[in-house]
């Protein structure tokens, strides 16, 4: 009986070895304690690099950057994020930049983890949640046979976009039955000059210059994929913007007066065969003067023209509740459970649900919400010997110390990189580059830089399962580091 407990105890630390050694090698983290490097803090952002988009999923959000970048945080539970083919990363807890995607001018989700982008160039890309299957994610990649767009619109099957000449275009998304069938992009017949294109799942809406409102359905499970003839909805003023809503459209004049109507489908089989329009359009929240509007699954978010923000939370439909502590909004996104406006700094602020970091940055209460708006964790770019980092994982920032991605970084910059358990079953890192050494653990961190021999207490830190470390670090090490506040870049070079 004894010899079997030493073998079971044996057999068991073998396991937990083994784990651990796997979790370093997948780049999991370590617990740790900040670390503040000996400097002064960072510079304020300048304003030649500011968010000028959001966009909110369910539980997911991302945003569009003046330089035309893309940052994206929030689940990837379905792949919602588009930074992995195979999916072993679960959120994502601060801003990421979304590697391989430059020159963005117009971005779109459709609140269930698929995205849209349209570039400079008139290109579509797309990422995020596939249609074939729920581990397989998108990567930014391009959408083919289209082109000439400078707006999107992620729908549920399909993707939309406004080409240079005001005419709208659809298209099946991969997975369905009309890409199957070889269907490209068709165009929403009878409609010109678009400024702006909505949806809900399959059911899309259009504003034109001259303030009519269009309405269609194009669905890529019509393997014949023929959208419906557009209905223009009557009885509107000079239209400015719109949101959709399950069976509700809301929007604003040009007057800034709010509207509202509703719709239903006739169907045939799974498929819209016509769109009704149940409901005249009527004017809403008098005495208001609004300047957007926009819709998650289950919220409204109107932004007045002074820059506050009041939500209809569908549960109380139309009564709004002015949204306090924020500072006058620019625009708004709505997520299902999370909201996020964007003030005129470009700085993006966030308030509801944030368990799985949609809101990016650490609840503020212990049921996983955030009921004050809060500012989101400010991105920072990551540049290793002059090129872009293409991590997955953000940098962050703890007391005007940038950290890094530990494994990402240093291999990108030249170091050489050794995971390993020791014979207290500790997990040990261990960085060597130019003869200097990093021993890293998760209580202390042992150097030998210049042939001299320290201990320090361990200055990792973990995000979103990786490790990081401050770039104080590497420095020490032999690497050379300077950091850019106006576009927010960390450059590491070795």
């Amino acid at each position: 009986m004894v010899h079997e407990q030493i073998r079971r105890r044996r057999l068991a630390r073998l396991l937990i070895a083994a784990s651990l050694l796997a979790t370093i090698l997948t780049g999991a983290g370590l617990p740790g304690d900040a670390y503040a490097e000996q400097s002064a803090a960072v510079t304020v952002q300048k304003p030649d690099n500011r968010f000028l988009e959001v966009e909110a999923g369910k539980y997911y959000s991302l945003a569009l950057r003046s330089d035309g970048s893309v940052w994206t945080w929030g689940r990837n539970l379905w792949s919602e994020l588009g930074i992995q083919e195979q999916m072993t990363v679960t959120s994502i807890a601060v801003p990421t930049r979304l590697s391989g995607l430059g020159g963005i001018v117009s971005i779109a989700t459709n609140g269930s983890g698929y995205q849209l982008a349209a570039k400079a160039d008139g290109t579509v890309w797309e990422w995020g949640r596939s249609m074939e299957s729920v581990l397989h994610g998108i990567k930014p990649r391009q959408v083919t046979g289209i082109s000439g767009i400078t707006k999107v619109e992620a729908g549920g099957t399909t993707g939309l976009g406004i080409k240079k000449d005001g005419t709208v275009w659809t298209w099946p998304r991969e997975g369905t039955a009309a890409f199957a069938a070889g269907k490209g992009p068709a165009q929403a017949a009878g409609i010109a000059g678009a400024v702006q294109v909505t949806s809900y799942g399959d059911i899309a809406s259009a504003v034109t210059k001259d303030g009519a409102v269009w309405m269609w359905s194009a669905s890529g499970e019509d393997a014949a994929f023929k959208p419906t003839k557009p209905i223009r909805v009557p009885g509107l003023p000079k239209m400015k913007q719109i949101a959709m809503l399950w069976d509700t459209v809301n929007g604003v004049d040009e007057n800034g007066r709010a509207w509202s109507w509703t719709y239903s489908r006739t169907m045939n089989g799974n498929m819209v065969k016509a769109i009704q329009l149940d409901s005249k359009a009527k004017q809403a929240h008098s005495g208001m003067k609004m300047k957007e509007v926009k819709a998650g699954d289950g919220t409204v978010l109107f932004v007045t023209t002074s820059g506050q923000v009041w939500t209809d939370s569908r549960i109380q439909s139309g009564k709004l509740t002015k949204r306090t502590g924020l500072p006058a909004a620019q625009a708004v996104a709505a997520g299902d459970y999370h909201g996020l406006a964007l003030d005129a700094n470009g700085k993006i602020w966030g308030w509801g649900a944030d368990k799985w970091n949609e809101i990016g940055t650490p609840p503020t209460s212990p049921d996983g919400m955030i009921y004050k708006p809060v500012p989101v964790s400010r991105e920072i770019n990551m540049m290793v010997n002059g090129k872009e980092l293409g991590s997955i994982f953000p940098a962050i920032q703890i007391n005007g110390s940038v950290f890094v991605p530990l494994k990402d970084a240093a291999l990108a910059a030249g170091a050489s990189f050794q995971a390993k358990i020791n014979t207290d079953f500790q997990q040990v890192m261990t960085l060597e580059y130019k003869g200097n050494t990093a021993e890293l653990m998760w209580d202390k961190t042992k150097l030998v830089v210049n042939g001299k021999e320290s201990e320090m207490k361990s200055p990792i830190e973990s995000r979103s399962g990786v490790t990081l470390v401050p770039c104080s670090l590497l420095k020490m090490l032999g690497f050379s580091i300077s950091w850019d506040a106006g576009s927010r870049t960390v450059s590491i070079s070795g």
